[in-house]
């Protein structure tokens, strides 16, 4: 998008005249931002008065990024050009300002600034109903088309993201990532998605790592994105799917590529503590990792519909 010269109508922070809309607007702009980028951490409350934390908000941005640190944002000045270039650069500002430069989040019809991260996160809770709501009764499949080559496994973890939905690939304010020569959405099917996480830890620099490598005392948690490869020969990929729950009794999944290779369905697999899992077409497969959700809606959900 053109980035607009300001979205403010008055100055915020120190000194500022401090307009409720004009506040809730920076604390949204700032939550945003990646905290090894000048962001918040722990995010501010969205509420419109600007005390103690918002003042220094803005300072802890400057301080990274702008020539004055001064605490306060001047409306087109080189603090706040500053930080919408940093959102536009992330693929965020679109959906956080809207075309008016008026769609503030944590309202009604908004998305929803992340909270408490964890197994009972809201995106977790959301994600893994929308999942389960796609998926025939256990263990029946989905009617599918065999693929000419191989499965359509990287189908469901984007399927679910469209359905929720997230804004669709290709529209103002949706949510990529560049791998490579390759941009990619989170409506948008790929096998890659250690890649991809691997590439948000980079650039976001999220609180809690994207990328998680399987190894001791290490689970996923419901709604994360799993990769398997191949138990003989490491290297190689296998399958990717969505964790809907994990017991000691192993893994719920929700998976395309079963069946004929194009049909979908719930699975359950056992693993062991080396991280060998009942893998696809009654093959063994060993766990590579998963890309946590929690880290992927901190750093995309302004892409994300309202998590209520």
């Amino acid at each position: 998008m053109t980035i607009p010269q300001t979205v403010l109508h008055n100055s915020v922070g120190f000194g500022g005249m401090n307009r409720p809309e004009d506040v809730r607007m920076v604390q949204c702009l700032l939550n945003a931002v990646p905290a090894q980028r000048g962001g918040p951490l722990p995010l501010l409350d969205v509420d419109g008065m600007c005390g103690p934390l918002t003042t220094g908000a803005v300072r802890k941005f400057q301080l990274q990024n702008a020539p004055v640190a001064d605490g306060r944002i001047d409306p087109g000045q080189a603090t706040e050009t500053a930080l919408l270039a940093i959102l536009d650069s992330l693929g965020k500002l679109a959906a956080l300002i809207g075309q008016a430069g008026a769609a503030v989040p944590q309202v009604p019809g908004q998305p929803t600034a992340p909270g408490q991260a964890g197994a009972e996160s809201t995106v977790r809770k959301t994600f893994v109903q929308k999942a389960r709501s796609m998926l025939p009764p256990y263990p029946q499949l989905t009617p599918g088309t065999k693929p000419s080559v191989g499965t359509n496994c990287y189908a469901f973890p984007a399927q679910v993201f469209g359905a929720l939905p997230v804004i669709a690939q290709g529209k103002p304010g949706a949510f990529s990532i560049k791998v490579e020569t390759l941009t990619f959405y989170l409506d948008k099917p790929t096998i890659w998605w250690e890649k991809v996480a691997l590439k948000i830890d980079e650039v976001h620099a999220p609180a809690r790592p994207c990328w998680v490598p399987f190894g001791p005392g290490r689970s996923p948690l419901p709604g994360d994105i799993y990769v398997l490869h191949m138990l003989d020969r490491p290297a190689e990929f296998q399958h990717v799917g969505v964790v809907l729950s994990v017991s000691a009794d192993g893994w719920e999944t929700g998976d395309s590529g079963q069946g004929n290779g194009g049909q979908t369905g719930l699975r359950k697999r056992k693993v062991d503590a080396a991280g060998v899992i009942d893998g696809e077409f009654t093959k063994k497969a060993r766990v590579r990792g998963w890309a946590d959700l929690d880290s992927i809606y901190s750093v995309a959900w302004a892409s994300f519909p309202p998590m209520v």
